[in-house]
């Protein structure tokens, strides 16, 4: 199991009557699946199709070839996460997480301490018209707990199967509650004549309960993971068929930079010899029972304008039966691009593999992003940090960032869990320390009266303001001081530990100390001066305009400077195929470009009826 989630287990057993001291807790709602719903509403395709065709055998799906949702193709609901983190041990890249996080995002409404049903994964209709004795399996692998929160023992997973000949839900298979960090692998018989028939379905239903602490709803969040990989449907099969010819990766690529998962692109030519790692490491799986011989090839593409700017073959090895291979190629590469203020990245993998072997999590990818901030986390929290007890209320959490160029600290964005009723809405202050021999030192900056936001519809980082930056150069240390007993909840992500870079402080002790857990705290230092971007790097005269951030993921910002701001403006969004996707009759500080998919766009100005100039924009999901 996860050493942070070893630790966090003792937050479900003990009291918190005792003096103040640090905790981890589950995360709350999902940005990324928060996200894909308001993305998929603003497409009019929040729902599935309707269930009139039928799926042929075999059935399989070990969730590598979709994000976020469940393929549509083979299920019918959204429920499920689909993801690479959330689970330990991974047999393949990707797996279907169930929790109490509804397909919007958000903890259910209707969750309560006792046993409630969560979330559904169900599969499109199959037909099974088949005789029996036909050897028809159903097999998958189930883990609870993982990376994440671990169900209880009064929580289970539940497997039912359908038949249009009953109209009913039956029971066909559970697992009780418990941790664990290993898949288990089940095989079950379909041979009843009733499931035997065309439109035969089957579904997970995850039956969770919250664990809400007295007084203390702050400290709930998203609970009871149970994460399911490999689900296989077939006739001809027996229950000794627990063997796939499979090579698949079974990690996903990282940040190639050796400190953080993200440094200003400004930064990054002076930080380069510092930051830039040397190796590209992946981890794979042989799933069969026969040595099979690999080939692995590596892949760096600048999505500013979308060239091939990196690429060679890591060899080939054989790789034993069942054995996982961790390979570390050697990585002379820099990364360069014409992007002005921002740059982004796809870092790719794929593995050539013998003929008969399942292609579909061959292919890992990762967006190594460059934006105006210091981030050591990768945006997404598998838990949340508190400090909670009595005492509390003078706690101080710091986390120290260096930067590589003098620069100023315009901003910090935080990422605050939601909690259960919106609990840890406590007023604190924003603080920023300098270096003191490794610890934080004096107070240089704070900023009182702050409280917890979320932002308005998505679960996302808040950008706090400096209202007057100034300069930082080195070492320096960002967080925030505590104003009363009850916990802010700060998103912590599980998957880089940067421990020794987090700091908390009670009086109790009247001592800096790092934190206990294996982890990243969710805060990220803004630098510098919003800088714009035009397509060929130099603007135009008149107008003056700032496009920010380029890349952009949600919003994007604008901000002219005209010497007669009484001029009407046009705006044209178009599509790199010269298709204009949406017009502005007046000026507009924000663009919502959620919905459109990733890729590369164009903003064409008119004032007075007259052609202006056109930027380049990126849009990076």
């Amino acid at each position: 199991m996860n050493k942070a989630w070893k630790t966090c287990l003792l937050f479900f057993l003990i009291p918190f009557w005792g003096t103040a001291q640090e905790y981890l807790t589950p995360p709350g709602g999902n940005p990324l699946v928060r996200k894909a719903f308001l993305q998929a509403r603003e497409l009019a395709v929040k729902k599935s199709g309707p269930l009139t065709d039928t799926l042929d055998l075999p059935f399989f799906d070990d969730f590598s070839g979709t994000e976020i949702y469940p393929d549509q193709a083979k299920w019918s609901d959204r429920h499920a996460f689909i993801n690479s983190t959330l689970a330990a041990n991974l047999i393949s890249i990707g797996a279907a997480t169930l929790d109490v996080v509804d397909s919007t995002g958000t903890i259910h409404a209707h969750a309560v301490t006792q046993p409630f049903v969560s979330e559904y994964l169900t599969s499109r209709p199959i037909d099974l018209d088949l005789p029996v004795g036909s050897g028809v399996f159903l097999s998958f692998y189930y883990q609870p707990g993982g990376n994440a929160n671990p169900p209880q023992t009064g929580d289970s997973l539940v497997l039912e199967f359908h038949s249009p000949l009953t109209g009913g839900w039956e029971r066909a298979w559970s697992s009780p509650g418990y941790a664990s960090d290993s898949f288990r692998l089940a095989i079950l018989p379909v041979n009843d004549p009733k499931y035997l028939t065309r439109g035969f379905r089957f579904r997970f239903k995850n039956i969770a309960s919250l664990n809400i602490i007295q007084g203390l709803p702050e400290m709930t969040g998203n609970q009871d993971f149970w994460h399911i990989d490999y689900v296989y449907l077939d006739r001809n099969r027996s229950p000794e068929d627990t063997i796939f010819t499979d090579v698949a990766y079974v990690k996903p690529l990282r940040s190639l930079l050796r400190n953080y998962e993200s440094i200003p692109w400004l930064h990054f030519s002076t930080a380069s010899l510092v930051e830039m790692g040397s190796t590209l490491g992946i981890t794979y799986r042989n799933n069969g029972d026969d040595i099979t011989n690999v080939t692995r090839f590596f892949e760096i593409r600048d999505m500013f304008n979308g060239s091939l700017v990196h690429s060679y073959t890591g060899g080939a090895d054989n790789i034993e039966a069942f054995e996982t291979l961790f390979y570390n190629s050697n990585l002379i590469y820099s990364f360069a691009s014409p992007a002005a203020d921002s740059a982004l990245f796809e870092v790719k993998s794929y593995l050539i593999t013998d003929d008969n072997d399942f292609k579909g999590n061959d292919t890992i990818r990762y967006y190594q992003r460059f934006y105006n901030y210091y981030a050591y986390d990768d945006g997404t929290p598998e838990g949340g940090y508190v400090v909670n007890g009595e005492g509390s209320s003078s706690a101080m959490v710091a986390v120290r960032f260096r930067t590589y160029v003098p620069d100023t600290l315009q901003a910090v964005d935080i990422f605050f869990n939601q909690t259960y009723q919106n609990a840890s809405r406590e007023e604190f202050t924003l603080a920023v320390w300098n270096d003191a021999g490794g610890l934080p030192g004096n107070l240089i900056y704070q900023q009182e009266g702050m409280l917890p936001e979320y932002g308005e519809e998505i679960y996302e980082f808040y950008t706090y303001r400096i209202d007057e930056p100034f300069q930082v150069s080195g070492i320096f240390y960002v967080g925030w001081i505590q104003k009363t007993d009850r916990s802010l909840n700060i998103g912590m992500d599980l998957s880089r530990d940067r421990s020794e870079d987090i700091y908390y402080y009670l009086s109790k002790n009247g001592i800096w100390a790092n934190t206990s857990f294996s982890a990243s705290l969710m805060i990220r230092p803004v630098m510098g001066k919003r800088l714009p971007v035009s397509v060929d790097g130099n603007l135009p005269a008149a107008p003056v305009l700032k496009v920010f951030p380029n890349p952009a993921r949600d919003i994007l910002r604008l901000e002219f400077d005209f010497p007669d701001p009484g001029r009407p403006v046009h705006i044209e969004l178009i599509n790199s195929q010269g298709q204009q996707l949406k017009s502005y009759s007046c000026f507009s500080q924000e663009i919502d470009v959620s919905h459109l998919p990733s890729g590369i766009y164009f903003l064409r100005i008119i004032i007075n009826g007259r052609y202006s100039g056109t930027w380049k924009i990126l849009i990076a999901h």
